[in-house]
């Protein structure tokens, strides 16, 4: 199943038709990415692959995080919400002053 999901995020997401003209050229060595997807596209991009497998499995999402198991996040919106400002924790410390 991954290796679907792999082809499709690869080929029909992140590729234009001029990119996949260059990776499948075998005198070319390398493998183009689209600028929207070098750095948040590449992460919204694998979101939607989890978003759907889960979704498939029965999960509910509701993108608000009015209901639901899951919910969109913007974590620097998140994180000034519940007054943590820009500072690095780990897992336990966010955990901690996470609202429950």
């Amino acid at each position: 199943m991954m290796a679907d999901w792999d082809h499709w995020r690869t080929r029909e997401v992140a590729q234009r038709r001029t990119d996949r003209l260059l990776t499948d050229d075998s005198r070319i060595k390398t493998r183009p990415l689209p600028a929207s997807f070098q750095l948040l596209g590449a992460t919204a991009a694998m979101w939607a692959l989890i978003e759907a497998q889960l979704v498939c499995d029965g999960v509910k999402i509701d993108r608000a995080g009015l209901e639901g198991a899951l919910c969109e996040t913007y974590p620097a919106a998140a994180l000034s919400a519940w007054s943590l400002g820009k500072k690095k924790q780990n897992w336990p410390q966010l955990r901690e002053s996470s609202p429950s």
